[in-house]
């Protein structure tokens, strides 16, 4: 099906599909995305690493302190009381996100932000 040319030109787009800008904009949306996950993948798995070194890290939640044991891949943290040994029946998973919390668990354990999170 042929374009309406004078459409394109009257109204600067053609409404049948994006026009390039956008497919550009939507493409460097999607690259950011990956670069902020990758990002959070890499810092988790930092955290991770100074967890199992022996670097505390605390969770205040509404539950009373709990130690992060250990952080998954999408930011839960899977946690035990603070104080007291990890044990199945004592343990909890929290939800995080990429917030001043999360930036408070890394600074605990002493692991540094990615540098796509730095002003």
């Amino acid at each position: 099906m042929p374009r309406d040319t004078a459409f394109i030109r009257s109204h600067g787009h053609d409404p049948r599909g994006p026009d390039a800008d956008a497919r550009s904009r939507r493409a460097e949306q999607r690259a950011r995305a990956d670069a902020i996950h990758q990002a959070l993948v890499d810092e988790s798995a930092r955290l991770n690493a100074a967890i199992e070194q022996g670097a505390i890290a605390v969770l205040d939640t509404m539950f009373g302190p709990y130690q992060v044991a250990r952080i998954t891949g999408d930011l839960w943290a899977l946690c035990h009381r603070l104080g007291s040994p990890p044990r199945a029946s004592m343990s909890r998973s929290f939800a995080l996100c990429n917030d001043g919390t999360w930036r408070d668990l890394l600074d605990q354990a002493g692991v540094s932000r990615h540098p796509i999170f730095e002003p």
